[in-house]
């Protein structure tokens, strides 16, 4: 069942982002993200979705993109690797994109490495309809583009 997320899932938030490899730091930035979210809700606040089936399996963190009339950005993605290729991460995502249509939402953009480790992340994107809309040489690191994939799910 994929639901909102509510305070009382951050541990749970922080055991998966540790499960798929995330440095120490990068689990830091998730859990500050999520503590932000839960202190400043606002009716245009990031979303947080969890896929919780006897236990958080997964989970989606999108937010609106600044400056913009009705842009939001998919900024996490994560399934528990014991429960990876069920087709939770694209039900997550289908889901993301309902919830950004119904905030009023009109473009999805999500963010993924163009390495070789990611190309199986970049296939769902594009089987769920998502368009690469462009790809930032060197964005993380030196030999580490970003790609950036695109999608209208509201009113354009």
């Amino acid at each position: 069942m994929i639901r909102n997320a509510d305070i009382s899932d951050r541990s749970a938030i922080k055991a998966i982002t540790e499960a798929v490899g995330f440095e120490p730091a990068e689990v830091e930035t998730v859990l500050s993200s999520f503590d932000k979210s839960f202190k400043e809700r606002t009716a245009s606040a990031a979303l947080w979705l969890v896929d919780d089936d006897g236990g958080i399996q997964g989970l989606a963190y999108v937010e609106p993109e600044q400056m913009t009339e009705g842009t939001y950005n998919l900024l996490l993605l994560a399934v528990h690797p014991s429960r990876q290729k069920q087709g939770r991460g694209a039900n997550l995502v289908k889901q993301v994109e309902r919830a950004v249509a119904e905030k009023g939402g009109r473009i999805l953009l999500i963010e993924t490495m163009a390495t070789e480790e990611f190309s199986h992340v970049r296939r769902l994107y594009e089987r769920l309809g998502l368009e690469k809309e462009a790809q930032i040489r060197d964005f993380y690191a030196e030999g580490y583009d970003k790609v950036v994939f695109w999608k209208a799910v509201g009113k354009t």
